[in-house]
Formats: C-alpha cells, sequence, structure tokens
C-alpha cells in the first residue's frame, strides 16, 4: 500500500533503505564508501575509509555504524569492519 502521509512517506523510505542484511543507512553509506577503495591495498582502504568517517560524520552516526557492525558479525562488508575497528580504537 503506497504511503498516505508525510510521515508515511518518510517511514516508507527509512525502510526502503535498508539493505538484505537489514542494515541502516551508516552501513549501507559506509558500504558505498568502501567500494570507492576496492583497488588499493584493504589496510590502507580501511584507514581512508575510517578517516572519511571521523573527518565528516556526525558522532551519532558514527555511533550507528560502530553498533550495526557489531551486529552484522561477518555478513558486514570487511573493509567497513576494518574502518570501523580503527574508529572504534581511535576513540577509546
Amino acid at each position: 500500500m503506497p504511503p498516505q502521509s508525510a510521515i508515511d512517506s518518510i517511514l516508507w523510505l527509512y525502510r526502503g533503505s535498508r539493505t538484505k542484511m537489514g542494515s541502516l543507512p551508516a552501513m549501507r553509506l559506509a558500504t558505498e564508501i568502501a567500494a570507492q577503495f576496492r583497488h588499493i591495498p584493504p589496510d590502507a582502504a580501511a584507514a581512508t575509509i575510517a578517516d572519511h568517517i571521523r573527518k565528516f560524520w556526525e558522532p551519532r552516526l558514527r555511533a550507528q555504524l560502530l553498533e550495526q557492525v557489531a551486529r552484522a558479525g561477518a555478513g558486514c562488508d570487511p573493509h567497513v569492519a576494518a574502518a570501523a575497528d580503527i574508529l572504534a580504537n581511535s576513540a577509546s
């Protein structure tokens, strides 16, 4: 059934932004960023992704990403998982 109100439209778009893993936009965005760095060595890619996230994402979105990566486990993109590990270790 199509959305009937503005709130329904927002919820519809939000639910539609989930991937097959059930991830929220933070995971999807991080995975899209990671796709841009597949051509460089994994360690360098992870550091570059983490640096981008640290510079341009607000703290709440970074926290959401770390939570989503932890929940995804082996289903997470390896570059995203490595970048999240860098972010988590640099925050503590």
